[in-house]
């Protein structure tokens, strides 16, 4: 997660880092529309489950997953752009940049 952190410390004023599935739930549920980053090799199997059963709740905004995402997560979170890994210097701020 820190290494997320640094990549976009510069390049996006509304960064907020999530550290555990309750923070990623919580955020879901708000009605957001900014970005979330999501690293997905981080998640145990039963986080990906319950993320799975959540969906994208009332979030508005864009969701980047990193990883290794399990098609039915994403197709539940309806995410906007998967990162595989691995990930080449400076990929994800790019990214950012871009989908912004």
């Amino acid at each position: 997660m820190k290494w997320i952190v640094e990549e976009l410390a510069d390049h996006w004023s509304d960064l907020f880092p999530l550290a555990n599935v309750d923070d990623i739930v919580a955020h879901l549920g708000r009605g957001d529309a900014g970005m979330l980053v999501i690293d997905f090799d981080a998640l145990t199997d039963a986080q990906l489950v319950d993320l799975g059963v959540l969906g994208r709740q009332a979030f508005q905004g864009t969701l980047i997953a990193l990883g290794s995402v399990p098609p039915e997560v994403e197709e539940a979170l309806e995410i906007d752009h998967v990162m595989q890994r691995p990930l080449g210097s400076e990929v994800l701020r790019k990214t950012v940049e871009d989908l912004r």
